[in-house]
């Protein structure tokens, strides 16, 4: 999970010329062919445009007598999207949210091509392009009701540019038009940027579902969403840890979880860490423990390697691996500012939070601090890098063996962040949400 809002987009503390040579040719390649795609849907127009992603969309497996919903996917939201379609009765059709925006960009100029800002330009500059979006959005709809019915649609966050056709589109159809928020702000720092960040803009969907109390808050106190249209369900993508037995298995690993990104808010720190658990990798080369740096996305991964150089054949640099696989078999997990650490309290593997530099910063801009008492008890906080040095040396060590922590701890950690339904879990919660809202049809409320 990523605890980044809405203004940042991600950056890249490399030049590209620093990355690999595979890497290179490999950005280079796909850039080649979202250009051309671009081009077909510039010649071939929205009927194109939407028959070709009609035709991409993963049905899976679709069953009758069910509702469908096309939901938008992108990372993260597919963690929550496997579970809704794992334990609910409902066929969730997924459609790729990053081409969605690559077809559109045919007519869409890149002014409007911003999250969030999009909706600036509802003036007479740009009728045009509404209207173009319009066209695409009813053609979407048109050449999925071929493949099968649609009951809903399913953004992953209020404001993004992509969804914007499909939006027009299912309000002309009268498509319930339906959001899970892929993030949660959690920092108090985070809550109040992104409260006013939101305001003036407003929510043109029906209704959305959210993670916890706190980004609720501020979709309302923005007056992005009207109360009515915001739905507490917790993340489905945490369920599965029900599922997993931790306590049985073989603990062979030490895990960094990237926080390389400068909106994670310890990028120096980062590096130093960086350096250390390389260090630590190549001095245990051989014990049969692996180090694993866990990374956000394949840019991630490419960056990372740029900064490893030679040292990259000590470790495993990876994006794809569930952290439901990589978790429970860490004996240490060091990370920062990311909701992935929330999930290693499910596991038996110590959790470290580094506590210095630009990492050593006040409660409000912490997701975990050692200020709160159960956290520390469950959380160690290495406040030098000696400090962290030792702690990944003891790790490796043949007779380790984990510290006792208390369950309770653990669970105030995780109920200090996320909702947790009193009853079945959140993917149920969810699905409940989505009955009710086909039940009702398009909202009111929507603009």
């Amino acid at each position: 999970m990523t605890l980044v809002s809405p203004i940042s987009d991600q950056k890249s503390d490399l030049m590209s010329s620093k990355l690999p040579i595979d890497v290179r040719w490999r950005r280079a390649t796909e850039k080649a062919k979202i250009a051309a795609l671009v081009l077909a849907c510039r010649i071939g127009g929205s009927k194109f445009a939407a028959e070709f992603m009609a035709s991409r969309a993963d049905a899976g497996d679709w069953k009758p007598n069910r509702p469908t919903v096309v939901a938008f996917y992108r990372p993260l939201f597919s963690k929550d999207l496997a579970e809704l379609r794992k334990r609910t009765d409902v066929n969730w059709v997924y459609l790729n949210n990053q081409y969605l925006g690559h077809v559109q960009s045919a007519w869409c100029p890149l002014e409007m091509r911003v999250q969030t800002k999009y909706q600036m330009f509802h003036d007479e500059a740009h009728a045009k392009v509404w209207a173009s979006l319009q066209r695409f959005g009813d053609d979407l709809v048109v050449a999925l009701r071929r493949r099968f019915p649609v009951d809903a649609f399913m953004t992953s966050h209020i404001d993004y540019w992509q969804c914007e056709g499909a939006r027009l589109g299912a309000k002309r159809a009268g498509i319930p038009f339906l959001g899970l928020c892929r993030e949660h702000m959690c920092l108090p720092i985070e809550q109040r940027s992104v409260t006013k960040y939101y305001t003036g803009f407003k929510y043109e969907g029906d209704s959305i579902a959210v993670f916890g109390e706190s980004t609720r808050k501020i979709f309302i106190e923005s007056g992005a969403c009207a109360p009515e249209q915001v739905v507490v369900t917790g993340p489905p993508r945490l369920d599965l840890w029900t599922d997993i037995d931790t306590a049985s298995s073989s603990l062979t690993r030490v895990v960094l979880l990237s926080y390389r990104d400068p909106d994670y808010r310890a990028p120096h720190n980062f590096g130093e860490v960086l350096a250390l658990f390389l260090t630590a990798a190549q001095t245990h080369s051989g014990s049969g423990i692996e180090f694993v740096i866990k990374a956000k996305n394949p840019q991630d991964v490419d960056e990372i390697r740029g900064r490893a150089g030679k040292m990259e054949k000590f470790v495993t640099i990876d994006h794809q691996v569930p952290l439901t696989e990589l978790l429970p078999t860490a004996r240490l997990i060091v990370g920062f500012n990311s909701l992935s650490v929330l999930e290693a309290q499910f596991c038996v593997g110590q959790t470290v939070v580094p506590f210095w530099g630009d990492a050593r910063r006040p409660d409000e801009e912490l997701i975990f601090t050692p200020s709160d008492a159960a956290t520390a008890r469950v959380i160690a906080f290495p406040e030098s890098a000696d400090a962290l040095r030792a702690l990944l040396a003891n790790s490796a060590r043949p007779d380790w063996t984990p510290a006792p922590v208390s369950t309770d701890d653990k669970n105030h950690i995780i109920s200090q962040i996320f909702y947790q339904p009193p009853q079945g879990n959140s993917s149920q919660a969810v699905e409940a949400y989505v009955r009710q809202a086909i039940a009702e049809g398009p909202s009111s409320v929507a603009r």
